[in-house]
């Protein structure tokens, strides 16, 4: 994982980044906390400065196209039910449900986007003083990584898959490997910038781990 507060490509302000991981099903929680993340942003500006900017605008979007997918794509509604009504972007004069079921679709992803603002809201509230303790963080380096994001908010608070676990324990090994060889030859009186490179490498790739 990495965090950083330096603008890169179109984004207006700073970014995080971990690791991708292919998953091909995800569950409502899954969902749900992936939209609680998204939100952090808007909820940070609502937490610490008690007002809003568009900064989150990407964030929001995002959210809502999940919101939208997660009742009428998935069947994850209650109130909908277990109805796909897939993909119709490309004929936006037809739609496979009444207007009664159009409203209830844009009431239920209101109400799952509130629902998971509130959560977002919550958190950020009860952990204020490691919100704070991020930003200093963050103002002082720009960027941070996997063991400062640890350090600040403590362990995660479930267990850690066995895809992270492979993945940090790779690169460890990989670390160790090109800093004995780098220091063999440097004894032998000359660096080898290779081996400089691939530690560099390992340790910038445990950065990027998210989960």
């Amino acid at each position: 994982m990495k965090v950083s507060i330096v603008p890169r490509g179109k984004a207006a302000l700073g970014y995080s980044q971990s690791l991708p991981r292919d998953v091909a099903l995800h569950t409502e929680d899954q969902l749900s906390d992936t939209m609680v993340m998204a939100l952090g942003g808007r909820a940070a500006e609502q937490v610490v400065f008690d007002v809003v900017s568009s900064g989150a605008q990407n964030d929001l979007e995002r959210v809502t196209r999940m919101a939208y997918a997660q009742v009428s794509d998935f069947g994850m509604s209650e109130v909908v039910g277990p109805l796909s009504f897939g993909n119709e972007e490309s004929n936006t004069l037809y739609k496979p449900f009444s207007e009664r079921t159009a409203q209830l679709i844009d009431g239920e992803v209101q109400t799952l986007i509130e629902k998971n603002y509130e959560r977002a809201i919550t958190i950020l509230t009860d952990k204020k003083e490691q919100l704070h303790q991020l930003a200093e963080a963050l103002l002082e380096k720009e960027v941070i990584g996997t063991e400062e994001l640890i350090n600040i908010l403590g362990p995660r608070p479930f267990s850690k898959s066995v895809d992270y676990d492979e993945f940090i324990n790779a690169a460890w090994q990989n670390t160790a490997a090109e800093s004995t060889t780098a220091d063999g030859e440097a004894s032998e009186g000359s660096a080898s910038a290779d081996g400089a490179g691939g530690a560099a490498a390992a340790a910038a790739a445990m950065k990027e781990v998210g989960r």
